[in-house]
């Protein structure tokens, strides 16, 4: 059985005034291996795979998930002796660069239709179609989907994976 460490809401930020600044981020990525290593030690429990479920960053850009990689992801998957094929990840709102909706976005979200709506989410899912306000998200994701073996499906909105327990 898969012994599963579930994250969300970090929402790490390269601002002063919004989310989780760079130290308070270290801090609570030091605690958090503090109560990995505790429940090792007291429950034989050994993480070995990783669940980030939204809310990664603050403000869905580029430079938000290079710091999460580089402060946050590359040491806890360090001390876990975990890799990129042991981290699976879904964005939330705040991974979405929301400042990307212009005013023709906002325009066709007031004025069409629930079949339209949903004509277009299958074009994103299909990948006829992209929403630029996904486009660092993506990237981001993509780096870290390259080298696994188990994805059953790819779309522009979801990614199926195989994970055996």
């Amino acid at each position: 059985m898969k012994d599963i460490l579930h994250i969300s809401d970090l929402h790490i930020s390269t601002s002063e005034k919004y989310g989780f600044s760079p130290q308070k981020v270290e801090s609570v990525l030091n605690v958090l291996l503090q109560d990995i290593k505790q429940l090792e030690g007291s429950q034989n429990i050994i993480v070995d795979t990783i669940f980030f479920t939204g809310d990664i960053v603050c403000s869905g850009k580029k430079g938000e998930y290079k710091l999460f990689e580089n402060i946050f992801l590359a040491p806890l998957l360090s001390a876990l002796n975990l890799n990129a094929k042991d981290f699976y990840f879904v964005p939330g709102n705040h991974d979405v660069k929301r400042s990307s909706i212009d005013r023709f976005e906002s325009a066709y979200r007031e004025s069409a239709s629930v079949e339209e709506i949903n004509k277009l989410c299958k074009d994103i899912q299909n990948c006829t179609e992209k929403s630029i306000r996904l486009n660092d998200f993506n990237q981001f994701k993509k780096k870290w989907d390259d080298n696994k073996e188990n994805i059953l499906f790819k779309g522009g909105l979801f990614t199926t994976y195989k994970i055996d327990t």
